[in-house]
């Protein structure tokens, strides 16, 4: 019995058995039951007493094995059922207790908050974690929460408070990055307004006057702002006169990614740029140095805010000329390796047009279609989930009916990459071997560089990648 009894501790499709067992014996017997499942699974044992009625002794008894096991970081497993144990409890100011002396947290312990969300992935849980962080400030072990939690977050009366709490101690503290990691991680922005119980035009203004990391808070504020197409109500040069009375290579790459997508001139973006392209270098470190700057800035929108401008375009191609500068060989091409996807890139209209969400999704989706220079694939993918609050299932369905076309780019065991043709994707359309041929088609060989049409089947949620279909079923 007792060997029967290890193995179904630590499984957990035998612990509802477990407690109901543990229910039905007489109260002398529980003590010894309680004490052999702790022996191999504490967070069990504490389940047990809790959806018990109250018993101080065993639970006094359990509480300090808990704590003696929460205690040795150097057991991952135990330590993460003990702090689990614990939470069961409801022992917070001991938790706290227990972590408030951890100064530089070890990559022990953040494999214990691995466990404990492996162990038990409800977002109570996770709430009851950063209370405790909140109560003893320790910003790092927050952000160990935030990134090993992988649930969903659902904001209701009781977490509001904490969220809310959460974010105003990052304010004050300069953690701008990792609350807009918070909101796009759990896809809290639709949120916000409920969280600050303030409008998202009131937090922008918050966040415009922060006194720390202010690029950080810039670029938050400017997410905010796009996400919820606030055009008519913030100027957007606001963003850019601000990040312009900070001196530094983000507070430029920054401005310029804005202007660019808001179509803004800035005359001190322009002298900035114009500074940094002078030809007149001799040190070859110092070339180095502003060469690799350029290439950042290319990559933040530079050649699209300096096509309008003749000076600037005839200093580029002088600085070009003079350094034997080729962006296009230093450029990495989207393909095969999947790209990270910016998710503040989310819309296909203009940063600084209103979106009509007036209209349908289906009369949205036929707008981009029709669109002769269409954006990013994806970009239309992120304002329909977010404008319209729609799943990528139900979006995968919409977009069936358009055939596409493009050619294979590249051929594995496992299936296709191909390119399309008249649309742009940040990766590669992948077409899998079972969806490439008819039953009984003759020719069942593609080879790199064949043109192929297809429809898109589904969108893989991890990378935004889209799977096709060259199968005849789909084409209607």
């Amino acid at each position: 019995m007792m060997l029967d009894l290890i193995n179904k501790a630590k499984n957990e499709k035998y612990y509802q058995s477990i407690r109901f067992f543990y229910h039905s014996l007489s109260m002398d017997k529980r003590h010894d039951f309680v004490r052999l499942v702790a022996e191999y699974n504490i967070y069990l044992a504490a389940q047990c007493i809790m959806t018990s009625q109250k018993d101080s002794i065993i639970e006094s008894e359990i509480i300090g094995k808990a704590e003696y096991l929460a205690k040795d970081f150097n057991n991952p497993e135990s330590s993460a059922k003990g702090f689990l144990a614990l939470a069961e409890f409801e022992q917070f100011i001991l938790i706290s207790k227990l972590l408030k002396n951890v100064q530089k947290p070890t990559k022990q312990q953040l494999i214990i908050f691995k466990k404990i969300f492996e162990s038990n992935g409800s977002q109570d849980i996770f709430f009851q974690l950063i209370e405790v962080m909140l109560l003893i400030e320790n910003i790092q072990l927050i952000i160990y929460c935030i990134t090993t939690y992988n649930g969903t977050i659902i904001v209701n009366t009781e977490n509001q408070k904490i969220l809310k709490t959460l974010f105003l101690f990052l304010f004050d503290n300069g953690n701008y990055g990792i609350s807009k990691v918070i909101l796009e991680k759990f896809e809290l922005y639709n949120e916000i307004a409920i969280i600050f119980e303030k409008q998202p035009t009131e937090i922008i203004n918050i966040l415009l006057v922060a006194k720390r990391k202010k690029i950080q808070a810039i670029k938050l504020a400017y997410e905010i702002y796009n996400r919820f197409n606030l055009v008519k109500s913030l100027n957007a040069e606001i963003f850019i006169d601000i990040l312009n009375e900070t001196s530094s290579d983000k507070s430029l790459m920054t401005a310029i990614n804005i202007a660019t997508r808001q179509h803004i001139e800035s005359k001190r973006i322009n002298e900035e740029i114009s500074n940094l392209l002078n030809p007149f270098r001799n040190n070859q470190k110092v070339i180095n140095r502003v060469m690799r700057k350029v290439t950042q800035l290319i990559n933040n929108g530079l050649l699209d805010y300096i096509s309008k401008n003749e000076s600037l375009n005839e200093q580029f191609s002088r600085f070009k000329e003079t350094f034997n500068y080729d962006f296009e060989k230093k450029k990495n091409l989207h393909g095969l390796i999947t790209s990270v996807f910016i998710k503040s890139e989310y819309s296909i209209f203009e940063d600084n047009v209103e979106i009509p969400t007036h209209k349908s999704i289906e009369e949205v989706i036929e707008d981009y279609f029709n669109m002769k220079d269409k954006p990013y694939l994806e970009n239309l993918v992120n304002m329909l989930t977010f404008h319209f609050n729609a799943s990528y299932r139900d979006i995968s369905h919409l977009l069936r009916k358009y055939e596409l076309c493009g050619t294979i780019n590249a051929i594995f065991d496992y299936g296709y990459y191909v390119t399309g043709e008249n649309i742009k994707t940040r990766n590669l359309f992948f077409l899998h071997p079972a969806q490439a041929f008819e039953i009984g088609d003759e020719n069942n060989n593609l080879e790199e560089n064949s043109k192929i049409n297809f429809r898109i089947i589904g969108i893989n949620r991890t990378n935004l990648r889209f799977n096709i279909s060259r199968l005849k079923e789909f084409q209607n």
